[in-house]
């Protein structure tokens, strides 16, 4: 591949990412007014179906150093242990800073005449899903598009940087758009650190689903309680505390 040919495709797949990101948050933001489960499923099917095959694309053009492209479909005791600490580090936040945003009470407000199914589509799977996609699977494809094509030609190792670049602009773009609407601007660092938690897991599992499933349950967590289902959160912590123990004491020896 040519360089000129090269930079009309990477040209090709920043537009693309810029153009998604807008029609994907834009809509989700024009659905989440609705509040209608239909509309929950049938914007998250479009948003998985365009985004697969922009991402079959962008692996089609060779534009990213495969490692990162090529989903991890396998050995999810690793996935699971992943969103096991990602967990844990979502209560230490939750223990420092104060939980009680401006954006947390509107979505509450928004959905308190919502009943339980429909809040876990619309807050839990719409959020978790269309936003893991915009704010790090867009973000990741945007970040290295451009890093592969200026550090392309260069013998030294460049994904530092492009990782680096990566979780400090994906964390805070997750950030203001959390405080954008209700000016919580104090609050900001909360949701950004959040969003830290969330790139470190793309990043190791090379599996966006990972960040996915990790976000959903984050967000599902507060419904169940405001439902009497608190036993659902120690449950599913338990579960994870195990297959994670199961997990490290099988492959520990591997690592020393």
């Amino acid at each position: 591949m040519n360089k000129s040919n090269s930079l009309i495709k990477r040209l090709i797949v920043l537009a693309s990412s810029v153009l998604l990101f807008y029609i994907f948050l834009s809509t989700k933001f024009l659905v989440d007014n609705t509040q209608d489960i239909t509309s929950d499923v049938i914007l998250i099917l479009i948003v998985v179906v365009v985004y697969m095959m922009f991402v079959k694309y962008v692996k089609k053009q060779n534009l990213i150093t495969e490692k990162y492209m090529k989903t991890k479909n396998g050995n999810w005791h690793w996935k699971l242990t992943l969103i096991f600490l990602g967990l844990l580090v979502t209560l230490c936040l939750k223990l420092y800073f104060n939980s009680n945003t401006e954006n947390q009470k509107f979505v509450e407000k928004q959905n308190q005449h919502l009943d339980m199914y429909t809040q876990l589509v619309h807050v839990s799977l719409n959020a978790g899903i269309i936003e893991e996609i915009c704010f790090r699977g867009l973000i990741f494809i945007f970040i290295f598009t451009i890093l592969n094509f200026f550090f392309n030609e260069k013998k030294y190792n460049h994904d530092w940087l492009s990782l680096g670049l990566f979780v400090l602009i994906s964390s805070l773009a997750f950030g203001f758009a959390h405080v954008l609407h209700g000016g919580d601007w104090n609050h900001i660092w909360v949701y950004a650190l959040n969003g830290v938690t969330f790139s470190l897991l793309l990043i190791f599992s090379k599996d966006i689903k990972t960040c996915m499933i990790y976000h959903a349950l984050t967000n599902a967590f507060p419904i169940f309680n405001h439902n009497h289902l608190s036993f659902i959160e120690p449950t599913i912590y338990i579960v994870l505390l195990i297959i994670s123990v199961r997990y490290l004491v099988r492959n520990y020896r591997k690592w020393l």
